[in-house]
């Protein structure tokens, strides 16, 4: 009979790493998503208001592209941080 390897580990041991990695796809994601979005929309509303052609459009979502890296680069630092600080924990207590 052949058993499951889920059999093997009590339920809810590999779900702390699984939600801690989602919260963090989730934090990076919503750093491209926002950004582009609602550079995107205000992008659109300038060009229709100042009847710029693209160019209005076009540096808006450039705009909002740095500031997507920007805090891309600054939640990857934050969790570089955590990292490091609890290898950083583990050599202190070996």
């Amino acid at each position: 009979m052949a058993t499951n390897s889920d059999d093997k580990n009590p339920p809810g041991k590999d779900d702390k790493w699984l939600s801690s990695g989602l919260v963090l796809f989730a934090r990076f994601s919503s750093w491209v998503i926002a950004p582009v979005l609602l550079g995107t929309l205000i992008g659109k509303w300038l060009d229709k208001k100042y009847d710029g052609g693209q160019w209005v459009f076009l540096g808006v979502l450039g705009i909002s592209f740095v500031i997507s890296m920007i805090g891309l680069i600054h939640e990857a630092g934050k969790e570089f941080k955590k990292i490091s600080g609890g290898e950083d924990k583990k050599n202190r207590d070996n």
